[in-house]
């Protein structure tokens, strides 16, 4: 843990940036740049799950977008392509035309 480091203290699941780590005879603290210490064994390093989690959390367009872009949107263009074949009469429903002899 390094000055600059994202840390959460679990007591209170607040998130808090690492000024410096003093390690004394029994007990190792960390400041934080809010000027508060934590006991090392209330201290949970941020990664990147937890960076996922809460942009997620707090923008839940972001997971409609990508839905839409790696679901719906190529499944709607599979779908759009079998109307106009069939259309065409080169698909029938269970069975394509155009791989036949």
């Amino acid at each position: 843990m390094e000055k600059g480091d994202k840390i959460k203290d679990i007591r209170d699941n607040t998130t808090h940036t690492v000024d410096c780590v003093d390690v004394y005879e029994t007990d190792t603290l960390v400041f934080t740049e809010d000027k508060k210490y934590i006991p090392i064994e209330f201290v949970s390093e941020i990664d990147l799950c937890d960076t996922l989690e809460e942009v997620l959390t707090n923008n839940p367009e972001i997971i409609e977008e990508y839905l839409n872009e790696t679901v719906l949107k190529p499944f709607n263009d599979y779908l759009k392509r079998v109307l106009k074949e069939e259309e065409e009469g080169r698909y029938e429903w269970g069975r394509d035309k155009k791989n036949e002899i």
